[in-house]
């Protein structure tokens, strides 16, 4: 009766054994073998934001962008992104400030995203056109028009086509014996 008492404590044991890990397991919801929850997102957290777009509003501390690529949920949308006094920025590859943005400027920024959605910069890269390398049109004298009346093109005379060589008659090959 011993040895029965003795294997049954024993199966005991080792149900109690098994049956640990799971238990600790449903103690952490969510954690899956001792990653935390962004590993188990395959790296994405829903804390930080990427976004790929185009300049739309520039504020004192903040700008808007029409998003084109970066995070999913973003795309298709105009979204206000915070900028700080950490926020490292740069336009045209030199450094910059919110300032600098200008309506138009193609740009990637990312950084976090607070609980309510806010977006806050941690990293803004633009791209616009150089203030050196822009040309002012809007004063360039078209000719003389008549107020209100749009300058339409003026016709260029094409040349005329010339007549190509007529085909000559090949000599014939000769041949030479030795």
């Amino acid at each position: 009766m011993s040895s029965l008492k003795t294997s049954l404590t024993g199966a005991a044991v080792a149900a109690l054994v098994a049956m640990a890990p799971v238990a600790a397991l449903a103690d952490n919801p969510g954690q899956t073998h001792g990653q935390s929850s962004t590993h188990a997102n395959h790296g994405k957290s829903k804390m930080h934001f990427t976004a790929n777009g185009k300049v739309t509003a520039v504020a004192t501390d903040s700008f808007t962008m029409h998003v084109k690529g970066g995070s999913k949920d973003l795309h298709g949308t105009d979204v206000t992104v915070t900028v700080t006094d950490t926020t490292k920025m740069r336009r045209n590859g030199a450094k910059a400030t919110v300032a600098d943005l200008q309506v138009g400027d193609r740009l990637n920024a990312n950084g976090s995203r607070a609980a309510d959605g806010t977006l806050t910069a941690r990293h803004v890269n633009a791209h616009g056109p150089d203030a050196s390398d822009s040309t002012d049109t809007s004063s360039t004298d078209t000719g003389s028009t008549d107020a209100g009346s749009t300058p339409s093109p003026s016709p260029t005379d094409s040349p005329a086509p010339t007549d190509s060589p007529a085909p000559t008659d090949s000599p014939a090959p000769t041949s030479t014996t030795g």
